[in-house]
């Protein structure tokens, strides 16, 4: 429901839109951005009922365990902290990576839309695009991949050592950050 909202929102917004955004690339990355937010706003909602939901059921399972055993319950609580901090730093870096990346999103998005489509599959036999489009969207592919790949890198140092921000320059340039003692 709330989904279906964001989207007719969304729509309306476009609809009214002056005819001279559409030729803009930065009109359609914001418009990619806000469909990905709306859809991103839908997911937040069922992940916050779930997250309510588990720790609901954690503070039954603490309860009993605190009864028993009250060390152990201090325990189970004092282990869940850096959990939660290091996967709430985590969604945070990668919402910024999707963010970061939107325009090479789009254009992947242009490239297999363009490539499947019945409308254009005509041109693509004809002038012998299809490959040229293909190797595209495998490069702008791996471009993303690679970021992608040294965000996870990075993030997993970052669980294996201690809990600190995670900053630009780390994961553009992985081989200038320094590596902490354990």
């Amino acid at each position: 429901m709330l989904s279906g909202k964001l989207s007719t929102r969304l729509m309306e917004y476009i609809l009214s839109a002056d005819l001279e955004y559409f030729d803009n690339p930065s009109f359609h990355d914001k418009l990619t951005a806000a469909e990905s937010d709306a859809h991103a706003i839908s997911y937040i909602t069922w992940n916050v009922l779930s997250g309510v939901s588990a720790a609901v059921s954690c503070l039954s399972v603490f309860a009993v365990i605190v009864q028993a055993q009250p060390l152990y319950g201090i325990a189970m609580l004092a282990a869940s902290i850096p959990a939660s901090i290091i996967s709430a730093r985590y969604a945070k870096l990668l919402y910024t990576l999707s963010l970061e990346q939107i325009h090479d999103l789009r254009l992947m998005g242009y490239c297999r839309s363009v490539a499947t489509s019945r409308s254009h599959a005509q041109e693509m036999r004809l002038y012998g695009a299809g490959a040229k489009l293909v190797e595209r969207y495998k490069r702008v592919w791996r471009r993303c991949a690679v970021v992608r790949v040294l965000y996870a890198i990075v993030q997993h140092l970052l669980s294996q050592h201690q809990v600190r921000p995670v900053s630009q320059t780390a994961i553009k340039h992985p081989h200038t950050t320094t590596p902490t003692s354990r």
